[in-house]
């Protein structure tokens, strides 16, 4: 793609919405904030941020009857975290979640993911085309691994769908479990869980060099990887379905910071009989798109796999 096709596809994003805007800078802000030439240009950027910020609340902070503030984000709400420090990641967490139902009203054709993967920062958690059909629908159960706030579970809930969403730092999962009681009567169900091959009640959950909240790993192999909680407890997907007694699982969105190959790992059951659809993350790795296509199809060789550039999509053709 050429710079005029990127720069008339920014502009007709920016025309769109002002989420829209918000995602097109996003990027440069942090680029700026993080590594600026001059304390002048950190100030202009950091203005730049705090303007979005406010954009992005008048758009979409609400407040109910008894005065109490949320975000309502095409239908699905969130907690109002405007003084935690998951502000300051919301433009870089929620447009994989958002930018489509927004932008166009959750077609995720491949012309427009495809199009839309070679800007955004890890590319949407839908997509259609080249014989899959990556979307969430009313009735499904889908399990949402590294739920962070919520804000995919929200998202699902809002089409109906049944969530079970899973979150193991107890920081982040007291938003998780505000944003369930905001989304009631819709089913969404927090699980204190990580999601591992193995079932285990005192785990080391790891932060990423340079990280926060968002990016707490099971998975310590960076140099000065700090560990960050001591006593968290995971379950595997195939353990957790036979618990419940679900009678089918069929979605799976998962983001959990190296754990994934673990995931699969523990899944093959729940891939083998019931074939769920598959949104998964492939960039915290190398190997991460080779791995994770192996097992899958390992667990199940009728699956169909399609890679985006931090994501792969995954079907049995014919299984709706």
């Amino acid at each position: 793609m050429n710079v005029l096709s990127k720069r008339l596809i920014k502009k007709a994003i920016k025309a769109i919405t002002p989420y829209g805007a918000l995602v097109l800078y996003r990027r440069i802000i942090k680029q700026g904030t993080h590594n600026p030439d001059s304390n002048n240009d950190k100030l202009k950027h950091l203005d730049k941020l705090n303007y979005f910020k406010k954009v992005f609340i008048e758009e979409f902070l609400r407040t109910d009857s008894l005065g109490n503030r949320y975000f309502d984000i095409n239908g699905a709400k969130l907690p109002d975290i405007r003084n935690t420090e998951e502000m300051d990641m919301l433009f870089f967490s929620l447009e994989d979640t958002f930018l489509f139902p927004l932008l166009t009203n959750e077609d995720y054709s491949s012309k427009y993911a495809r199009l839309a993967d070679i800007y955004m920062n890890e590319g949407p958690y839908g997509y259609t085309g080249e014989g899959v059909d990556i979307t969430v629908k009313a009735g499904e159960v889908v399990l949402d691994l590294g739920a962070w706030i919520g804000d995919f579970s929200a998202q699902a809930a809002a089409k109906e769908a049944i969530v079970y969403a899973f979150e193991p730092t107890p920081k982040i999962f007291a938003l998780l479990e505000q944003t369930v009681e905001l989304n009631k009567p819709k089913h969404i169900e927090a699980i204190q869980y990580g999601v591992s091959n193995k079932n285990q009640y005192s785990v080391n959950l790891y932060r990423w060099q340079g990280g926060n909240d968002i990016s707490n790993s099971l998975i310590n192999s960076q140099e000065g990887g700090q560990l960050f909680h001591s006593a968290i407890s995971t379950t595997t997907v195939d353990s957790f379905v036979h618990d419940k007694g679900l009678e089918k699982v069929d979605f799976i969105k998962s983001d959990i910071d190296g754990a994934e190959r673990l995931m699969l790992q523990g899944a093959k059951e729940t891939l083998q009989r019931f074939a769920p659809k598959l949104a998964i993350c492939t960039y915290h790795f190398p190997d991460d798109p080779q791995i994770l296509e192996g097992l899958i199809k390992e667990a199940n060789p009728d699956y169909k796999v399609v890679h985006l550039r931090r994501k792969l999509f995954a079907q049995v053709p014919g299984k709706a």
